[in-house]
């Protein structure tokens, strides 16, 4: 368990955690974090799920609200290259706690446990450009933007550019904002 000032993650554990996810993979803003464009059964899920926690998720933690530990969401580690010591992160929060503190809490003692714990260097961040709340949690001190792979998501038949953002650990740890972040 990572313990913050407002909420906690706690690793995926058990079928309820199993189908809240499930529940956010139904919802209709799967495409503002997912590569996938069409829904599962729970069967297909949890067999998909199953296997991506074996092979491709790595530190895959449900976030949970401190005082009512109502979950607010997920996240995740995917691509990770121990070699090259740096992997991609998603985090998704649910609508109703987007646009508040939540979401830099739970993404700094995240970020925080993977330098420190799993001894990464870099994070890479994938963002569609039409997710502007993910776009904002970007402007922090440090992370820069690496690429644009341009028109690389066709939704609602346009297409979107893809953003791929990076923040190295020396960026993270010599940031003020980020260590106050985690003394909340």
């Amino acid at each position: 368990m990572i313990l913050g000032k407002h909420l906690y993650l706690n690793y995926i554990k058990d079928r309820d955690d199993y189908h809240f996810i499930y529940e956010k993979f139904c919802l209709d803003d799967l495409y503002l974090w997912s590569n996938k464009n069409s829904k599962q059964t729970y069967f297909e899920f949890q067999t998909e799920m199953n296997e991506m926690l074996k092979s491709h998720y790595r530190s895959f933690y449900v976030i949970y609200e401190n005082n009512s530990n109502k979950r607010m969401g997920f996240i995740f580690a995917y691509n990770i290259r121990n070699i090259d010591s740096h992997a991609f992160v998603t985090i998704y929060i649910c609508e109703e706690y987007r646009n508040k503190i939540y979401s830099v809490e739970a993404a700094v003692l995240y970020l925080n446990h993977l330098f420190e714990k799993l001894s990464l260097n870099k994070i890479f961040f994938e963002v569609y450009s039409y997710n502007q709340n993910s776009i904002s949690l970007m402007q922090f001190p440090g992370v820069i933007k690496e690429a644009t792979l341009k028109d690389y998501r066709k939704h609602n038949d346009e297409y979107y550019d893809l953003y791929i953002y990076s923040l190295t650990k020396k960026s993270f740890i010599n940031n003020q904002v980020y260590l106050e972040a985690i003394k909340w």
